[in-house]
């Protein structure tokens, strides 16, 4: 968890960083679902 990923802007980020991310844009989505959820993309 604690290997850095580049990200789609380049940046580096731990992967757990990104992980929390994706948790919180998740919960933002099920309680809003206006706001659309976009997942973080694998390359």
């Amino acid at each position: 968890m604690e290997e850095e990923v580049q990200t789609i802007s380049g940046e580096k980020q731990p992967r757990w960083d990104l992980l929390t991310q994706q948790v919180r844009a998740y919960k933002q989505f099920v309680y809003q679902p206006v706001n659309l959820y976009k997942p973080y993309e694998i390359s």
